[in-house]
C-alpha cells in the first residue's frame, strides 16, 4: 500500500513538472532580419509598394503560433497581418496601393503571441509624376560608326541596369530578342550598366567605351541610349548546337517545353532550321507567352526557320505540350530536337538532343522542382552545375484570381548574375530585390478557380540559375518559393535540395599527353567527362553489342551524357579528340 502511494506521489510530482516546464516554454525574443519595400517604377499614383519582412524568434515556440504584423504607411493607413512560425523563422510579403504622390515611410512593428515586439522603419522613398521613359538597343557596330546599320546584330540574353546616383536605387530594363530594352524612371541622374550573360568576353564596348553611361532625367524628356560592341572573336565558320529541357508530363495536360540553340561564334550569322519530333503520346498544342511559335506545324513535327543565329543573339522558346490520356504514370517520353544549320558546320555531333522526362499523374498544385535532382537524399551535384526551377501555381479557391505574385528567395550561395528567365504560363515581370529576392509578378492575370474552370487554373514560372564558383564541399543549396493570390496570406512551396558534393567513383584515363577524368562509375542519372587539353572532343557511350546508345556534344574541358533513360548494365564509354586519340573504359549504369 505505501509502495503504491509512494508512486503516485511521485507520478503527480513528475507530471506538475513536466507541465510547469511545458508553461515555461515560451518566445524570449525576436529579431526581424530583413524588412525591405519597392516599387517597380516609384512613377506615376495610384501606384503599388511591395512590401516584405522575415526574420527569426528564439526560445520555444508553441504548436501552431504565428507573429503579428502591423505596417503603418504614413499615407493615413495601416494594417495588421499574420505570419505563421516555422521552424522558428516567419516570412511575410504583402502590397499597398499610395493614391497620391509624396514621399513616404514604412513603420513595421512584429509582436509574438507572448508580445515582444521588434519595430523598424523603412528608408524615405517618393512617388512622382515626374518620369520619364528610357529605351535603347544593344548591338554589334560592324563598322564602328556607332550607329545602328541595318543588318548589324543585335544582343539578347541580357538586362539593363539603371541605378539612381542619389539614392542608390536600382531599376530593371530586360532586353528582347532584337537587342532592345525599354523601362520607365523618376527624374534624377542614372548610371545606365548593361550586363550581358552570352559570351560577354567575346564582345568588347566600343560606344560608349566604358559599357556604362550617365544620364540625367526629367519629367518632360525621352531618352534613348544604344550600346555598340565589337567582336574579339572572328571565327571563320561556326559550331551550331541545340538542347531542351522538360520537367515533366501529366495526362490531359499542357506542360512546358523548352529548346534552346545557339552557335559558338558571336558575329557570324549562321541560318538554319530546327526539327522538333514529338512523342506519340505528345502533341502541340500553343506557344508560351512571348515566345517564338513554329514556322510550321505537321502533326507531330514542328520547324522553326532561324534567319540568324549566334552566341549572342541566340535561339530560345517554349511551347506548351499536351500530354495523352493514355499516357502511363511513369512511363518516360522523349522529344528529338535537330537543328541543321544552312552553312557548315564544325562538329555535328551537337546537333540533335533528346529530351525525356517523366509522366506524372498527380501534382501539389503549388510546388517547385529543380532539375537536375542530383543524387542520392541530398541531390548532390559536382561543381558548376547550372540548376532549372519550376514553381507551379494553381487557383483552388472559389473567385478569380486578379493578381499573382511569386516571392522567390534566392540561397546565398546562386550567382544572381547568372539568372535567366526561361519561360513562364502568362506575361510575367521578374524583379531583382534586396534580400536575395526574385519577385515574379503575374499582372492582371485573371486565373479562374479550379472549381469553375479548372484546366485554365494552372501557371508556372521556370528560370536557370548556377552555384557561385568553387563552393566547399557539403553547401547546401535550399530554395522554398512564397506564391501570393491577391491579398491572400502566402502559400509555401515545397524545398529544393541539392548539395555540392565530389564526384564518385571517378576513373583517370590516359592516352600520351591526352588525360581524362570520368565520373561517377556507377552512374544513374549523368556521366561527366573531364579532358585536360583545350581542343574539342567527343564522348560516345556503346552497349556491348556495339550500338550507339548515346552521344555527347562535342566538348572543350568537360562533357555530361545523360543516361537518365538508358537501361541499366554495362557500356563502354569512348573518348576522342581532333587528332584521332581514342580513349575507352566500361561504364555501369545503375537506377
Amino acid at each position: 500500500m505505501r509502495s503504491r502511494l509512494l508512486a503516485g506521489l511521485i507520478l503527480t510530482f513528475l507530471t506538475l513538472a513536466f507541465n510547469s516546464n511545458k508553461a515555461n516554454a515560451q518566445i524570449t525574443a525576436i529579431t526581424v532580419d530583413s524588412f525591405n519595400v519597392w516599387s517597380q517604377s516609384y512613377c506615376y499614383v495610384p501606384n503599388v509598394l511591395y512590401i516584405n519582412a522575415s526574420g527569426n524568434v528564439t526560445g520555444t515556440v508553441p504548436a501552431n503560433d504565428s507573429v503579428t504584423v502591423y505596417a503603418n504607411y504614413g499615407d493615413g493607413s495601416d494594417t495588421t497581418y499574420k505570419a505563421p512560425i516555422l521552424q522558428n523563422f516567419f516570412w511575410l510579403y504583402w502590397q499597398h496601393q499610395y493614391q497620391t504622390t509624396g514621399t513616404y515611410s514604412v513603420m513595421l512593428a512584429v509582436t509574438t503571441s507572448n508580445n515582444i515586439t521588434d519595430t523598424l522603419y523603412s528608408s524615405n522613398f517618393t512617388f512622382s509624376n515626374n518620369c520619364a521613359p528610357v529605351s535603347g538597343t544593344l548591338y554589334i557596330d560592324t563598322d564602328n560608326d556607332c550607329t545602328i546599320d541595318a543588318g548589324e546584330l543585335k544582343i539578347s540574353g541580357a538586362n539593363v541596369v539603371l541605378t539612381n546616383t542619389s539614392t542608390n536605387v536600382n531599376y530593371y530594363a530586360w532586353v528582347n530578342s532584337n537587342g532592345t530594352y525599354s523601362t520607365h524612371v523618376p527624374a534624377g541622374t542614372y548610371t545606365v550598366t548593361p550586363n550581358i550573360w552570352n559570351n560577354s568576353s567575346a564582345i568588347t564596348p566600343t560606344c560608349p567605351a566604358s559599357g556604362t553611361t550617365t544620364i540625367t532625367v526629367t519629367s518632360s524628356g525621352t531618352y534613348v541610349n544604344d550600346f555598340a560592341y565589337s567582336c574579339s572573336s572572328t571565327a571563320s565558320n561556326s559550331d551550331v548546337s541545340i538542347n531542351g529541357w522538360a520537367n515533366n508530363w501529366r495526362p490531359g495536360w499542357d506542360r512546358p517545353l523548352t529548346i534552346n540553340a545557339t552557335s559558338n561564334t558571336p558575329c557570324l550569322n549562321t541560318p538554319g532550321t530546327i526539327t522538333v519530333t514529338l512523342d506519340p503520346l505528345l502533341t502541340y498544342s500553343s506557344t508560351a507567352v512571348n515566345q517564338i511559335p513554329p514556322t510550321t506545324v505537321s502533326g507531330n513535327v514542328l520547324t522553326w526557320n532561324l534567319p540568324t543565329l549566334s552566341s549572342i543573339n541566340n535561339f530560345h522558346t517554349v511551347i506548351n505540350v499536351m500530354c495523352a490520356t493514355t499516357a502511363t504514370m511513369g512511363d518516360t517520353l522523349c522529344v528529338t530536337a535537330v537543328i541543321t544549320p544552312a552553312t557548315p558546320d564544325a562538329n555535328a555531333a551537337n546537333n540533335t538532343d533528346m529530351i525525356c522526362a517523366p509522366v506524372n499523374n498527380s501534382m501539389d498544385p503549388n510546388d517547385k522542382h529543380v532539375s537536375p535532382k542530383g543524387w542520392g537524399n541530398t541531390g548532390n551535384v559536382v561543381n558548376g552545375t547550372k540548376l532549372n526551377y519550376l514553381i507551379n501555381f494553381q487557383n483552388t479557391g472559389n473567385d478569380v484570381a486578379y493578381d499573382i505574385t511569386i516571392a522567390d528567395t534566392i540561397d546565398s550561395d546562386l550567382d544572381f548574375a547568372t539568372f535567366k528567365l526561361l519561360s513562364s504560363s502568362h506575361s510575367v515581370v521578374p524583379n531583382f530585390l534586396p534580400g536575395n529576392i526574385i519577385k515574379f509578378r503575374f499582372e492582371n492575370i485573371n486565373l479562374p478557380d479550379s472549381n469553375s474552370n479548372e484546366p485554365a487554373s494552372h501557371g508556372f514560372v521556370t528560370y536557370s540559375i548556377a552555384p557561385k564558383a568553387n563552393l566547399p564541399l557539403g553547401t547546401q543549396i535550399k530554395n522554398t518559393a512564397h506564391i501570393y493570390f491577391d491579398y491572400n496570406d502566402a502559400i509555401v512551396t515545397n524545398t529544393t535540395l541539392n548539395t555540392i558534393a565530389a564526384p564518385q567513383g571517378i576513373q583517370h584515363l590516359t592516352n600520351g599527353e591526352l588525360k581524362a577524368s570520368v565520373f561517377p562509375n556507377p552512374a544513374s542519372n549523368n556521366i561527366y567527362v573531364e579532358v585536360n587539353e583545350s581542343g574539342s572532343f567527343r564522348a560516345e557511350l556503346f552497349d556491348l553489342l556495339g550500338r550507339t546508345v548515346v552521344t555527347s556534344e562535342s566538348a572543350t574541358g568537360r562533357a555530361t551524357i545523360n543516361v537518365k533513360n538508358v537501361p541499366a548494365g554495362m557500356y563502354l564509354l569512348r573518348l576522342s579528340n581532333d587528332e584521332n586519340k581514342v580513349m575507352s573504359t566500361k561504364i555501369n549504369v545503375q537506377h
